[in-house]
C-alpha cells in the first residue's frame, strides 16, 4: 500500500515546508508554476513524482535553492527539514531588511 508516510522524501518535505511558509495551498502553487491538476504539487511533496520541467518555476516560486534540491537527493528527511528551515530563516531576515541594506549586500556580493 502506497501511503504518504512511507513515501515522503527530503525533497518533498523541503517543498512542503517552503510552500507552507509562504502560506500557499498546493493548488495555489500549482497555478503559480503553470502545472495542471489539483494533485500535481501533492505528488511532488510525497515523492510520487519529480517536478521535471516544473523544477525551475517551482524553486523560483518557493524561493528555493537548486543547490539544496541537488543535495537532498536520497538524503534523510531531517536534512530536508533542516535545509527548508535555514532557507525560511534567510527569507524572513531579508524581509526585515531595508532596501538600502539589501543593496549593500548585493554590492558586496558583486565585488
Amino acid at each position: 500500500m502506497h501511503t504518504e508516510a512511507n513515501s515522503l522524501t527530503a525533497r518533498g518535505l523541503y517543498l512542503r515546508l517552503l510552500r507552507q511558509a509562504l502560506g500557499w495551498s498546493q493548488i495555489e502553487l500549482a497555478e503559480k508554476i503553470g502545472a495542471s491538476g489539483k494533485n500535481t504539487v501533492s505528488r511532488y511533496e510525497i515523492g510520487e513524482n519529480e517536478p521535471g520541467k516544473y523544477l525551475a518555476p517551482l524553486l523560483s516560486a518557493l524561493r528555493g535553492s537548486l543547490e539544496d534540491w541537488i543535495a537532498l537527493e536520497n538524503a534523510p528527511l531531517g536534512e530536508g527539514m533542516h535545509r527548508a528551515h535555514e532557507r525560511i530563516d534567510r527569507l524572513n531576515l531579508i524581509r526585515k531588511m531595508t532596501p538600502e541594506q539589501i543593496e549593500k549586500v548585493r554590492r558586496r556580493r558583486n565585488q
